[in-house]
Formats: structure tokens, sequence, C-alpha cells
């Protein structure tokens, strides 16, 4: 309960169900500064070591990204681009599935998601880079078309943009 839970960013130290240098991942107090385990456990740690972690980036999301790019860019038709992208992948299964659903619908609805988009964003979606509009149409056709949790679609789309695009 909460006479268990207490932290002390002062002292830097968090303790959690009265176990020391264990700290609660959802507490934005904990988060703050850093936070030590008492001297007798040892190691000194930054909280903002933890929130930097290197960027992994989904190979399915990957290789519908560069077909919907090639498609964008270069005019190149969806269903052959992907072809090609999923040939030199060696994506099979229910990632090719994915894949081709996530390809497909993005570019069927892409007008759809471009007003979606400039609703959001206060702009044009066609004053945004191209990489980052292909990136936020599939994030919008996963979050409203598919089964895509949000928090996966979201997560993964970051992922995928900071990847792609740069941080």
């Amino acid at each position: 309960g909460i006479r268990d839970f207490a932290c002390l960013v002062g002292s830097e130290m968090c303790i959690r169900d009265r176990r020391p240098g264990i700290r609660q991942e959802g507490d934005a107090r904990c988060r703050l500064g850093t936070w030590r385990t008492p001297e007798w456990q040892g190691a000194v740690m930054s909280s903002r070591s933890h929130s930097r972690r290197r960027r992994r980036c989904d190979p399915v999301r990957r290789v519908a990204y560069t077909a919907l790019l090639a498609t964008e860019t270069r005019g190149a038709y969806a269903n052959l681009a992907l072809a090609e992208q999923l040939r030199m992948s060696a994506l099979t299964g229910r990632d090719a599935a994915f894949a081709t659903e996530l390809v497909d619908g993005t570019a069927r609805g892409t007008g759809s998601w471009d007003r979606i988009i400039a609703a959001a964003g206060g702009r044009p979606a066609s004053t945004l880079q191209p990489g980052v509009r292909v990136v936020l149409r599939m994030a919008c056709h996963q979050v409203l078309q598919m089964r895509v949790p949000t928090h996966a679609a979201v997560g993964t789309s970051v992922d995928l943009a900071a990847h792609v695009i740069g941080e």
C-alpha cells in the first residue's frame, strides 16, 4: 500500500515494498535524477540510462516502409515494390501476410490517412518529408483499420521513424 511505498528523491534512494534498491518504473518521482541502492548493496545508476535504449526496427514494418517509400518517391507500384522487398528480406508466413496487409491497406487509404494526419498535425500532409508521411500513414492504418494495439502501433512507428529518418 501507500505506507509500503516511499520514494526519497532527496536522499537518492527509492524503496518499494520495504526492499531497498527496487524502484517502481511507473513512478515519475523515481525517474528524476539518480537513484541509488543503499551503500552496502553497491552501484549508483542513472535513471536516464534506462530510458536511452537503442531502438530496434521491426523487420516486417521496415519492409512495408521501404515498399511504400518507393511508391511515394519513385512512383513504383505497391504490389511490385512489396514483392521485391519480400524476396530480398525472405519474410514468410504471417510476417509476409502482415507486411502485405500493411502495404495494401496503407496504399488504399492514403487519402483518408492524409486528411487525418493534416487534422492532427495542423498542416497538410504534403508539407511533411516523404519518409515521415509514410510512417504516419502506416501508423494510422494500424491503429484505425488493423487489430494492432495502439501502444504497439505507436511504439513500432516511433522506432521505425527513429531508425529510418533519424532521432
